[in-house]
């Protein structure tokens, strides 16, 4: 019961951030899709009961998320170095 109601909060927050959110940033787009496709995953693991939790398909999945998660990390440190140079800028324009 468990494995369904994670594969459905993880689709379902896969859409809404697709939806909602990827016009404030497009990194969101991928993460959506990536979301989308992970409950995909968490669902087939439990229909082939535990078939995608043994042997090296666990590792290729656990090798996606960790790349996922740096390129997001990333992605959002350098946005964030972004608006804080813009900020820096604005601030010295106000001042003047």
């Amino acid at each position: 019961m468990y494995e369904y109601i994670l594969a459905a909060v993880c689709a379902l927050a896969g859409f809404v951030v697709m939806i909602r959110m990827h016009k404030e940033n497009k990194i969101f787009l991928p993460l959506g899709i990536f979301l989308i496709l992970m409950g995909g995953w968490i669902f087939a693991n439990k229909m082939l009961d535990g078939l995608l939790s043994t042997g090296w398909y666990v590792w290729v999945s656990r090798a996606v998320l960790l790349v996922v998660i740096i390129l997001l990390i990333k992605v959002l440190i350098d946005e964030n170095k972004k608006k804080n140079i813009e900020n820096k800028e604005k601030n010295e324009l106000d001042k003047k």
